[in-house]
């Protein structure tokens, strides 16, 4: 039978330990799960790439991004900042890109007065997006990123979530927010650092998806 994946789950027929070869075919039952696992591969979510930890101003992750898939989701969890800003660079064989970035943009609310608020970082030369996850210092820090075509020669788009407060006063909660890379180059990896100098503790895990 061809496998009905992802439309619906897949119903197989085991053989006993006295069935013959042809009862089921063993042949067809080789060719069954065989089809049902290209449709995995092609057809499943989020797939694991790799993962690490932070443990120092700045780790990277080089090779993570491939032809294999189109997009991929950085996630961090129990991360702690510091006293400094958590900031992303691409890169390619290690090499980090330096060429000006879009900005990007955060959207938050500043708890104490309960409104939103708007954070625009500005483009820089440096190839730093950085997202304003200052002074978490408890590993409460939790965070997403979606990061589009950044092996391709086109563009590379990106987005993030997270749950985080400042340990500052006001508190100010990041929700959400975006970019662009202003550039078409293909990249492979990433950095991930602290604008401050401090030491970056954390969990990184890095997903790869299809559209």
């Amino acid at each position: 039978m061809a496998s009905v994946f992802p439309g619906a789950i897949d119903s197989f027929t085991d053989p006993l330990s006295g069935s013959a070869l042809n009862s089921p075919s063993h042949s067809a039952q080789h060719a069954d799960l065989n089809d049902a696992a290209e449709k995995i591969e092609a057809f499943m979510g989020l797939v694991k790439v790799t993962s690490g930890a932070l443990s120092s101003t700045a780790t990277n992750f080089v090779g993570c991004f491939t032809s294999l898939y189109e997009n991929y989701r950085i996630v961090l969890s129990k991360v702690n900042v510091g006293a400094g800003f958590m900031q992303f660079q691409m890169l390619n064989s290690s090499t980090a890109f330096t060429s000006a970035l879009y900005h990007t943009v955060l959207f938050g609310t500043n708890s104490s007065a309960g409104a939103v608020a708007v954070d625009r970082v500005a483009s820089g030369s440096s190839g730093y997006f950085t997202y304003n996850f200052q002074n978490t210092t408890d590993g409460s820090l939790s965070c997403s990123y979606d990061f589009m075509n950044p092996f391709g020669t086109g563009r590379t788009f990106y987005n993030g979530n997270a749950s985080s407060f400042y340990d500052v006063t006001p508190f100010f909660q990041v929700s959400s927010g975006g970019g662009g890379v202003n550039s078409t180059n293909s990249f492979d990896g990433i950095r991930i650092s602290s604008a401050g100098g401090g030491t970056l503790i954390g969990n990184v895990a890095i997903y790869g998806y299809r559209n």
